[in-house]
C-alpha cells in the first residue's frame, strides 16, 4: 500500500474511546457498529442486572489498547453486592 494511502487510512481510524457518563450514547453507538455481538451480550447482561454498565470500558483500533489488562469500574451498588455476597450463605 502506498504511503499516502496508509496515512489516509490512519487518519480515518477512530481513536480509543473510554465509556463514561459524558459519552454513553457515543460509546454505545460505536460499540454497536464495531462489535455488534458484544453489544448484544452486554445489553442483555445489563437488562438482567448482571452488570451495571460498561463505564471504564475502552474501544479502539486493533493494537491500540495496550496490554494493561482490564480493571472494572464498579458502581457503589455493585461494590455493595460483592461485599455482601456470601455473608448469609452457610459454609460447610
Amino acid at each position: 500500500m502506498p504511503a499516502e494511502e496508509q496515512g489516509a487510512q490512519r487518519q480515518t481510524q477512530p481513536a480509543v474511546l473510554t465509556c463514561g457518563p459524558e459519552n454513553v450514547a457515543d460509546f454505545n453507538a460505536r460499540l454497536r457498529d464495531e462489535l455488534p455481538e458484544f453489544y448484544a451480550i452486554a445489553r442483555e447482561c445489563h437488562r438482567l442486572g448482571l452488570i451495571d454498565g460498561l463505564r471504564g470500558a475502552r474501544i479502539g483500533p486493533l493494537g491500540s489498547l495496550g496490554q494493561g489488562g482490564v480493571v472494572p469500574v464498579l458502581s457503589a451498588e455493585a461494590e455493595s453486592r460483592l461485599a455482601n455476597k456470601g455473608k448469609g450463605a452457610a459454609r460447610p
